[in-house]
């Protein structure tokens, strides 16, 4: 839980100068052991894209591969998370979803 505080506190940080940090620190946090960190660290995505003037088109690569990792995720609030986010951001990108929706129509 102080993680995900943390987190929320760090990326509330809206300063140009700060987004590389908090990007690396987002990337970073988004394979953590609790499910409340991850979402947040997607979150904290969301903000440094929204909040700051980082355009997601220099970062589309690493940005992608988390929110295709928060997919495969088994808790339902990181996996919305990533399907919020992916929708926003991905709109047209519908292969990203291929692996993980075959492997749910398998079940």
């Amino acid at each position: 839980m102080r993680r995900a505080d943390s987190l929320k506190a760090l990326t509330e940080l809206s300063d140009t100068v700060f987004y590389p940090i908090i990007l690396e620190a987002c990337k970073k946090m988004s394979s953590d052991s609790n499910p409340l960190v991850r979402k947040q660290a997607l979150l904290g995505i969301l903000k440094v894209f929204t909040y700051t003037e980082a355009k997601i088109e220099d970062h589309v690569d690493e940005v992608k591969e988390v929110f295709v990792e928060a997919l495969k995720d088994h808790h339902v609030m990181v996996f919305e998370t990533a399907l919020t986010l992916i929708f926003s951001y991905f709109p047209k990108e519908l292969a990203l979803f291929h692996p993980i929706f075959k492997k749910l129509v398998d079940f």
